[in-house]
């Protein structure tokens, strides 16, 4: 025997079925926001043997190659043909980028009960454009305003001892961002000096009010200015002589060049709902007359 191949006796010819492979392109039809769950994805597949069965993320999805309502991040698609033949990939959904906003309370992130109105505004910290956005106070109230001004008439009767502030932005992609933030409310309690050293020796030099609940940021020794809306005060001598008025003060009274002795003050401290008065005596020390 020459040519050919020669084969053992045990051989058993036969016949190998190969199945053609399946492929899919993956076509995205609504996008999603980053840690939501919109998004709507199409699935072609081709090869394989038809009719083709579709899990989207071990789920069988309402219309089969198309699947609606997935989230930002990995996912999973598992094609079986009539073969029997499985294609399984996974896939990473890219969510649409929410917006970076801080919000910003002025004059302070504080609610007096003397002086319950604030300014809220926010800072876009992205470069997405925001489209949308509203305010919600914590007592009833919303706002659309960009920079609102907010009185919160009731925190006297309020029962709770901070008002929950949201911001819900909306930006040009159709993302939402929720902002959160909690504005504790406190009473003014003001300490009034009995005693002023004007001798420039930068201690207690001035005719300070101060107010003890006040965390004290920027280094004035707790001084009154945000408080109320505003305050009076009056400077009389022993006889009864006016030696100091002033209808809108802001602590900086050094006795004026007055010589040392005891006078009289009267604090009126003008606030939204009524006027705290309060009087007492000052003694004026080391002025050098």
């Amino acid at each position: 025997m020459s040519g050919g191949a020669i084969l053992p006796d045990n051989f058993i010819s036969g016949y190998i079925n190969l199945f053609p492979s399946i492929n899919v392109t993956l076509e995205q039809i609504d996008p999603t926001c980053t840690s939501r769950c919109d998004a709507n994805f199409a699935a072609f597949a081709s090869g394989g043997t038809r009719p083709f069965v579709y899990l989207w993320n071990a789920e069988h999805a309402l219309f089969d190659s198309i699947q609606t309502g997935l989230c930002d991040g990995p996912n999973n698609i598992k094609i079986t043909d009539a073969k029997g033949c499985v294609l399984d990939s996974n896939y990473v959904i890219t969510g649409l980028p929410a917006t970076d906003v801080v919000i910003k309370v002025s004059p302070d992130s504080i609610l007096y009960m003397q002086n319950p109105t604030l300014s809220f505004s926010f800072e876009n910290k992205s470069n997405i454009t925001i489209k949308d956005w509203l305010w919600t106070f914590g007592d009833g109230d919303t706002s659309r305003l960009l920079n609102p001004v907010h009185t919160y008439a009731g925190v006297e009767t309020f029962q709770g001892d901070s008002y929950p502030l949201t911001l819900q932005v909306k930006n040009e992609n159709g993302c939402d961002t929720l902002i959160t933030m909690s504005i504790p409310i406190k009473a003014a309690k003001l300490t009034i000096p009995n005693v002023i050293t004007p001798n420039s020796d930068g201690q207690n030099d001035k005719f300070k009010i101060v107010n003890k609940a006040k965390e004290d940021k920027n280094n004035d020794g707790g001084v009154v200015d945000i408080e109320y809306l505003r305050l009076e005060v009056v400077i009389f001598d022993r006889w009864g002589k006016l030696k100091y008025e002033s209808s809108d003060y802001h602590s900086d009274w050094d006795g004026g060049g007055l010589p040392d002795g005891t006078y009289f003050y009267i604090l009126k401290a003008h606030g939204f709902f009524r006027i705290d008065k309060f009087k007492g005596s000052l003694t004026i020390l080391g002025s050098g007359k």
